[in-house]
């Protein structure tokens, strides 16, 4: 058989097929191992293969004599699945994710127990930054503050511990300039009270960690500050493109109070973005509508909709009910943009904060203990092989498969 032929049919392959492959041939050892093979494997095979869900859900909660114990998982989703009964299960596989001891998790299989009580302030012992090309990053909060950067599709785990500089608002992704994946961190500076009263926030500082040097630099924050204002981001959206995204804030520098910091009147909601390419963070405003405040409240989100960045939520009015939105974004040319409304539809059953959206009309959702989808065309419900998931401490994210190792020099 021709190599390209070989190639062609090992690259439509799912990555524990090709794990197994590399023991027949060396040849195939060193393909799977080439940069060009993964490459070519990570967009041939996600191009017809199931969409990979990780979940991360509560199983057990705390309790003044008990331990909080989460699973994380991938649950395997066909793009035909609303094609089957409303009640079946087909398609849908679920894999659990054992962390192996050198994590620095307490473990039990796949359970994993976090410790009493939370940490600090943030309700997330163990959180999902995100997710790019296969691996998947998580935020450690309890002990030490440490990052897992793994590949469950081929059981690679990496610890990068210790790491005092991280905060909630990192993100992650890949470099296209260095060809290595990262971490981008924005940190506070810290702040000062003048006059016991007058405050003042310092501006944000940020760092860049890079994979294969398992090392920290500075990187720009120059577009992080206005003469008056600091732009604030909140937890990490997604990665796509070579962009980094994020939902945040630009706050005004000075306030006459520290209880004026939550004020509205010193805070606009903003889409932050750091572009890998220039090593420069933007900031992009969102429709007219949200600054309005006649207009009502907004909870929402950042996903990836057919390629184009999408802003998704609940639209509160009053006590009306919230339909829930989808905004696409148009024009952008890298520094500017705007908005159109792709959807406005008030769900046929009771939804609270949505996951992730999935294949284009969709949305998965905790409901009840069961991890579902809900289709808005169809207005129906899918019940997905996920039962016992408490509210607390729910998060999904849309994956892919692929065999693109974390491993690198040691941190």
């Amino acid at each position: 058989m021709a190599e390209e032929v070989v190639v062609q049919i090992l690259s439509r392959l799912p990555p524990k097929s090709l794990m197994r492959f590399k023991c027949v041939r060396k040849s195939w050892c060193a393909l799977v191992n080439n940069p060009g093979f993964i490459f070519q494997q990570l967009h041939l095979y996600n191009k017809f293969a199931s969409t990979p869900i990780l979940i991360k859900r509560t199983v057990i909660s705390r309790t003044e004599s008990t331990s909080e114990e989460v699973v994380f998982s991938l649950l395997n989703l066909h793009n035909d699945d609303y094609n089957c009964h409303l009640e079946a299960n087909c398609h849908s596989i679920v894999e659990d994710i054992n962390f192996p001891a050198s994590m620095g998790l307490k473990t039990r299989g796949q359970f994993i127990e976090l410790p009493m009580p939370r940490p600090r302030s943030f309700d997330e012992a163990v959180y999902v930054i995100g997710h790019c090309d296969g691996i998947i990053c998580l935020l450690v909060l309890y002990i030490s503050t440490s990052v897992i950067i793994c590949n469950p599709a081929i059981k690679e785990f990496r610890l990068v511990k210790d790491v005092d500089v991280i905060s909630f608002h990192v993100g992650f992704g890949y470099h296209p300039k260095s060809k290595d994946y990262i971490l981008v961190n924005v940190m506070s500076t810290g702040e000062k009270v003048y006059d016991n009263e007058r405050l003042v926030i310092h501006p944000p500082r940020a760092k860049l960690y890079t994979l294969g040097t398992g090392s920290w630099r500075e990187i720009n924050t120059n577009y992080l500050e206005t003469e008056t204002t600091n732009f604030w981001p909140s937890l990490f959206q997604f990665y796509f493109k070579g962009i980094f995204y994020w939902l945040g804030n630009e706050q005004r520098k000075e306030l006459v109070s520290e209880f004026d910091r939550d004020d509205e009147d010193n805070n606009r909601l903003v889409i932050l973005f750091y572009d890998a390419g220039d090593e420069l963070f933007h900031s992009l405003l969102l429709p007219d509508g949200f600054y309005d405040p006649n207009e009502g409240r907004y909870a929402m989100r950042l996903a990836l909709l057919n390629e184009s960045i999408a802003l998704y939520g609940f639209h509160r009015i009053g006590n009306c009910p919230a339909p829930f939105e989808i905004w696409i974004m148009v024009d952008f040319d890298g520094t500017n943009c705007s908005w159109t409304k792709q959807l406005a539809v008030v769900p046929t059953v009771e939804l609270y904060m949505p996951g992730p959206l999935w294949n284009n009309n969709a949305i998965l959702i905790n409901r009840e203990g069961r991890v579902v989808s809900y289709n808005f065309d169809k207005e129906k419900l899918k019940y997905n092989p996920i039962h016992g998931v408490l509210r607390a401490g729910f998060q999904a994210a849309i994956c892919v498969h692929s065999i693109v190792s974390v491993k690198g020099q040691p941190t």
